[in-house]
């Protein structure tokens, strides 16, 4: 393990598409205050990738921006352990909350998001709603959410009904077809209801 570690520290670019998973991964393993080299010369650091994060022309990467959310919200939730700055945790729970209200704005009368979210609902087409598309992006949303105590939440029975009824209603064969969607929302499920899914 710790040679990957090594591994992507040196790899890590601050402008890859891709930095909100290595953040995801480094932050189960980084001490506070952790600052390292590239070996491209850049100077990198958890805050430095979570400023990046947050960065408006960045935040569409990974599943819709919601790879970003996860990241930045385990990030607060292990910030005494990062010894994150001041502005780094202000930042961030404005980013959160900012996101949390194009959330409440965005949720269908399902309970479920579109990958378009940051839209409100009331532009959303919905001929063009794609079931394993929502499925994915209600699971990633509620994850994120979870790790959160922001005020002002979507309606979080309505997401989680709509996942409950999609993984019910859903064939075993739709559901080994489009795994990674289905174990998102049996995970969501299990955090939000504090079982594990079986």
């Amino acid at each position: 393990m710790y040679d990957l570690i090594v591994f992507e520290l040196d790899n890590a670019r601050l402008n890859d598409p891709e930095v909100c998973y290595l953040a995801i991964g480094l932050l189960h393993y980084i001490d506070k205050g952790s600052t390292w080299k590239n070996r491209h010369g850049e100077i990198i650091s958890i805050e430095r990738i979570l400023h990046r994060l947050m960065d408006d022309d960045f935040v569409e990467m990974g599943c819709y921006g919601t790879h970003s959310l996860y990241a930045v919200s385990m990030a607060m939730r292990k910030s005494r352990k990062l010894g994150l700055s001041d502005r780094c945790k202000i930042t961030a729970e404005r980013f959160l909350q900012e996101n949390c209200k194009l959330l409440v704005a965005s949720q269908l009368d399902d309970g479920s998001w579109q990958a378009d979210w940051r839209r409100p609902a009331s532009t959303s087409h919905p001929l063009k709603r794609e079931k394993v598309e929502q499925v994915l992006t209600t699971s990633h949303h509620l994850e994120w959410l979870a790790m959160t105590g922001l005020d002002q939440m979507p309606d979080i029975r309505a997401a989680t009904s709509f996942l409950r009824k999609e993984l019910l209603q859903s064939s075993n064969t739709e559901i080994s077809q489009n795994y990674s969607a289905f174990s998102h929302a049996a995970n969501a499920l299990s955090v939000w209801f504090g079982k594990n899914p079986s």
